[in-house]
């Protein structure tokens, strides 16, 4: 299946854990080393359903951001795309930056 076929899937949203929904939840935890150049992000479905990977890595270019301040401006154009492009689930995300 191509990136383009899965995003169109009618299996794309399935869920293969949810808290709550069963007696446990066992995380996948991938151990890898920080990259100090990098800008970690995590989010709800609902934040990447209406923009795109290269839209993502424009606001977020780890040479781009300087500041918390720019961090947070890219993250938040983000979420206000997703709105004007009529996105009807949740919007979460949050993104680091390390400090080294």
């Amino acid at each position: 299946m191509t990136e383009e076929q899965a995003r169109h899937d009618p299996r794309r949203n399935i869920l293969l854990q949810c808290i709550g929904a069963s007696g446990g939840v066992i995380p996948d935890i991938t151990i890898e080393p920080i990259d100090e150049r990098a800008v970690y992000m995590l989010c709800s479905d609902g934040f990447r359903h209406e923009i795109s990977d290269d839209e993502i890595r424009a606001c977020l270019a780890p040479g781009r951001i300087q500041s918390e301040e720019i961090l947070k401006q890219g993250l938040d154009g983000l979420i206000e795309l997703n709105k004007q492009r009529g996105e009807p689930d949740n919007i979460t995300a949050a993104a680091v930056r390390p400090l080294f």
